[in-house]
């Protein structure tokens, strides 16, 4: 099972939609930040990023441009080690 919470675009997401992530992530196998287009993703642990990011056990950033393959590619092998 995979679960996202999300804020739409240049909207900070509420304390309530941050202290849902931190709890999806504190018991989720992975946890996928996004960062800026082109970026790879090394900027996404920042602002309620990094809140959530403090509470996962393991933090995969992604950058924002990446498509579907790309984000299944990354959950797979955030998971591979831990089945």
């Amino acid at each position: 099972d995979a679960t996202a919470v999300t804020a739409p675009p240049f909207e900070a997401p509420s304390a309530a939609a941050v202290a849902a992530a931190k709890d999806l992530a504190a018991d989720a196998d992975a946890t996928l930040t996004v960062g800026a287009e082109g970026s790879g993703g090394p900027d996404a642990v920042r602002g309620p990023n990094a809140e959530v990011a403090a509470a996962a056990g393991r933090v995969v950033p992604v950058a924002a441009d990446a498509d579907g393959a790309d984000l299944l590619d990354a959950v797979a092998a955030a998971t591979a080690d831990g089945e």
